[in-house]
Formats: structure tokens, sequence, C-alpha cells
């Protein structure tokens, strides 16, 4: 029922299904797994292996099927979570960027009609009117997050937020969400605070990782 974009491929065949990779099943199981049981997951990726995407999709089911969900999902920067993308009530969406909305909104905008609900988006929130869930958008400042309670917390590219900053939403967020997920590829190096999620073993780890991608490994020495 899901579809993905890939701008990079001609014109005609962008619009693709979302189908997954193995590696990319495992990861959706432990997503699910760590929000069911309410804890905290890190998805440490590769680049290109789609865990932004991944991540936004099961956010939306769980958006659509489950009353009073409540999330949140967050990025560096507030362009970076919401670029002025417009989704009206006739899913008409424009404004698409580099976004999150834009993920979000397009996988909605794709779904067959009949499980398409009642909607209502605004600047970095996007409502189901028809089960009264929610998903609130926010750029990860360093109170991220603060004076809310939330379902799951999505903070995207956690290892590119300067390193107080990272530090200051991964000391709060346990207080605010019992499942939240963090997702990046290194940048500051060791010292980072997303470096010591991924090694101080506190935190399960979920791997996105280019060489299980079967489009990249062939002919890979095991």
């Amino acid at each position: 029922a899901l579809w993905t974009y890939n701008p990079q491929l001609p014109a005609g065949c962008r619009t693709l299904p979302f189908i997954l990779w193995p590696h990319q099943e495992r990861a959706i199981d432990d997503l699910h797994k760590a929000n069911t049981e309410q804890y905290d997951i890190v998805v440490h990726k590769s680049r290109k292996e789609g865990a932004t995407e991944l991540i936004i999709k099961y956010i939306v089911l769980k958006w659509l099927i489950e009353p009073e969900f409540q999330a949140l999902v967050g990025s560096e920067k507030a362009d970076k979570v919401d670029r002025g993308v417009s989704f009206d009530s006739s899913y008409n969406l424009s404004g698409l960027g580099n976004c999150l909305y834009t993920k979000l909104c397009y996988a909605v905008k794709t779904l067959p009609d009949w499980m398409k609900p009642k909607i209502l988006k605004t600047y970095k929130q996007l409502e189901n009117l028809s089960n009264s869930s929610i998903i609130d958008g926010e750029s990860t400042n360093v109170n991220f997050g603060v004076s809310n309670r939330r379902n799951l917390i999505l903070v995207d590219e956690i290892g590119v937020i300067e390193p107080k900053i990272a530090d200051s939403i991964i000391s709060n967020l346990p207080d605010v969400c019992n499942c939240n997920i963090y997702d990046s590829t290194h940048k500051w190096g060791p010292a980072h605070p997303y470096n010591k999620l991924l090694t101080g073993g506190d935190i399960f780890v979920s791997r996105l990782m280019w060489y299980d991608n079967p489009t990249k490994n062939q002919g890979l020495y095991e």
C-alpha cells in the first residue's frame, strides 16, 4: 500500500512501490518491537539506505491505525522539518522539498483511496481527523520535545546536531517519551553523543548498512 519517490530515476519511473530489502525488514521489526515494548532505539545507517523513509512510513502507519497516537518528528533545522508543504483535504500536495513533512504527506497521498483518512495539515502538524492522531514537527533545538508527552519521537540525523544540543536532547527525551528513535550517520566523530549512544550499551542499535544491501554487496568478500 506504500509508495516512495526517487528523483534520480527517469521521468515516469520516479514513483515506486515501497518494497523492502531483507535488512530493511529487520529494521522495521526492530522499530515495531521498540515501540510496542516502549524502549529507545538507534538506527545506525549508511548513506542512501532509506532509514528516514522507513521510520517515516512506520510513523504514518501508526498514525493511520492507532487512535490518539501522538508523534513528534525533528530535524536539525525548521526547513528540514516542514518547508512550506501544502496538503489539503482533497490530498493535493504541493511545496515538495527535502523535508520530513514531504515524506509524511507523500506517504499519505499515495495510499489507496479506501485507506485515506480525513486530514488537516498545518505548518509542522499533520492530524488524522478520523481517529484524533497527530504528528507534530519541531527543529532539534536545545529544548526539543520539552513539556510534551508522546507515544513516539524521531530525532532525525542526530549525528549532525551540534554536540551540546544533541546531549541536551538525549538527556531530556526520556521524560517526554518512552520510545525515542535516533537515526543518523557519523559526522562529528567518537566524542559526539551519537557515538556514545552507539557504543554505550544502554540502548538497542538497529543497523542499516550498505554491505547488507543486495544492490551494493555483489562480490563482497566475507
